[in-house]
């Protein structure tokens, strides 16, 4: 038993610990009644000038309630929904595609960079795979336009001989359209629902103008990275507008108010000054204009020059430069020569086709040239560039044409369904997942981080890669224009357009007469092959 003594000191220390915790408590609630003090951070501070916040993807604000955490979802996104889940069993799907651009189909996982757009295809694969129980992988083959013979026979021996060792091709759009009239691909429209071509992530004018008499072999969209890559824009010298603004004015309000035309290009690229003093064009001096052959082919959609057009048929006709559309034909054709050859300020390096090399040697010069044509996949070099540069798209015809209108190198890759694949319903099935997942997650990892925030300089800009990417356009024209080559002809109708601007013709109409008959007979043929 404890003594009276011992019990006293007991209880004394008892009431000194009481008395303690009460004390410490009261300076707890006068604390929290204080305001904050200046050395305690909030949100409510006021940043540094230059300070910016880096917050990650999904990252609250630090002024935003932070609220239990979310759940991790159990099912897939409610986009892949709109592709109804099927259970493959785990079989096998294999891309047929270009060696070079083999990025956009299959992404190895030990080969992975850790870049965000090659994860975002590895993760779109991954996703797929686990959605239709299915294994993606890709089969390289040359594929490239110069190499295109080796492809072209990879894909007809193994429709020969029925072999099933791929079940989806992904290649060159120009030469793919001569392929699907050749029965090597199924008809992507007798598939049934196993492919949804009114979603959203496959390009609707595609689709539409590659469809004749209800047969469609091969279609592009968001699944191809390279239809993207391969958009046309044009590049300005930030600097130059600065230092010209009396004279140039506001581009991105030009476009906005729907005056950025042919015409206002032109007369602002007469700018020229032969720094060198050397009586020729080259590095060092400054131009209005720096283009090439292909970017010719990109004014035939943005200036609204119909190649083809759908009769009560079903099919298309030649209207490229029939009396409703010749005279607008020849407008643009002239304002296009006047421009290249009579104004001083052009720069054109019209032999070099894609090769951007000595384009972008000038461009990224100090004062080199105040706009440049060329496809978003040169971004890369002028990022690199100590330079700062904007983006429009491509000049509409005139103020009236109501809308944009963009263009994407016919190197874009378009995919089909081979004849030889021994599940075609499958195929199309995933080919769609491939497509939603590209759209939700691929696209805007290379748009919205690798072009809005690496490459668009300033907020004008990204709403100018919305323009371009919201009127991509094609016409039936442009898709089969290689299939229309024939005999005394070089190029189809639609390259047709640049060829004779890069050879110097003066007038265009009598270049037109001495193909016309010759492209007519070949869609013709055309026209037939879809009709068996």
């Amino acid at each position: 038993m404890m003594n009276a003594n011992k019990k006293g000191n007991y209880l004394l220390r008892i009431l000194c610990l009481m008395l303690a915790m009460t004390l410490v408590l009261g300076m707890m609630i006068a604390c929290a009644d204080e305001p904050e003090t200046p050395d305690t951070p909030s949100s409510e501070d006021p940043k540094e000038p230059g300070q910016e916040e880096q917050d990650k993807p999904g990252t609250p604000e630090e002024d935003d309630p932070v609220g239990p955490e979310e759940p991790e979802q159990s099912g897939p996104p409610d986009y892949m929904l709109q592709v109804p889940q099927e259970n493959f069993g785990g079989e096998s799907i294999v891309i047929l595609c270009r060696a070079d651009k083999e990025y956009e189909c299959d992404i190895n996982a030990n080969e992975q960079s850790g870049a965000l757009v090659e994860k975002a295809v590895y993760d779109r694969n991954a996703r797929v795979e686990e959605y239709l129980n299915v294994d993606i992988a890709s089969f390289p083959v040359n594929g490239s336009w110069q190499l295109r013979p080796e492809f072209i026979a990879v894909l007809a021996n193994a429709v020969a001989t029925t072999d099933n060792s791929f079940q989806i091709v992904a290649t060159h759009s120009s030469y793919n359209a001569g392929l699907t009239l050749n029965d090597q691909y199924y008809n992507l429209l007798g598939l049934g629902d196993s492919i949804n071509l009114d979603a959203p992530w496959w390009s609707a004018s595609w689709v539409e103008n590659a469809t004749v008499y209800d047969k469609l072999f091969f279609v592009t969209g968001d699944v191809s990275l390279t239809m993207w890559e391969e958009l046309y824009a044009v590049f300005f010298n930030r600097d130059m507008v600065n230092d010209r603004q009396d004279e140039i004015g506001d581009l991105y309000q030009m476009v906005r108010d729907e005056e950025w035309t042919l015409e206002n290009m032109a007369m602002l690229s007469e700018i020229y000054f032969d720094a060198n003093g050397d009586d020729a064009k080259n590095v060092g001096d400054t131009f209005g204009l720096v283009l090439n052959r292909h970017a010719m082919r990109a004014f035939v959609t943005s200036c609204g020059l119909p190649i083809a057009a759908r009769n009560e048929d079903g099919g298309f006709d030649l209207v490229f430069m029939d009396e409703d559309h010749s005279e607008k034909v020849a407008t643009v054709y002239d304002t296009l020569y006047d421009l290249i050859y009579e104004n001083e300020g052009t720069f054109d390096s019209l032999l070099t086709d894609g090769d951007y090399t000595e384009m972008l040697e000038i461009f990224t010069t100090d004062d080199g040239a105040l706009f440049m044509t060329g496809t978003l996949n040169i971004t890369t070099s002028l990022r690199n560039a100590d330079m700062q540069f904007g983006i429009l798209p491509f000049p509409k015809y005139d103020v009236d044409q109501e809308s944009y209108l963009s263009h994407s190198y016919d190197g874009l890759s378009s995919f089909s369904v081979p004849a030889c694949a021994t599940n075609p319903t499958m195929c199309a099935k995933v080919l769609d997942a491939m497509g939603a997942e590209s759209k939700y997650t691929v696209i805007p990892a290379y748009y919205e981080v690798v072009l809005q925030g690496r490459v668009a300089q300033d907020a004008d800009s990204k709403e100018m890669l919305d323009i371009i990417r919201e009127n991509l356009y094609f016409d039936f024209g442009f898709l089969y224009s290689d299939a229309l080559k024939g005999p005394g002809t070089s190029a189809g109708p639609f390259a047709f357009f640049g060829d004779k601007l890069r050879e110097g013709k003066e007038s265009l109409s009598a270049a037109w007469e001495s193909v016309y008959d010759i492209y007519l007979t070949k869609l013709d043929e055309v026209m037939g092959k879809f009709a068996e």
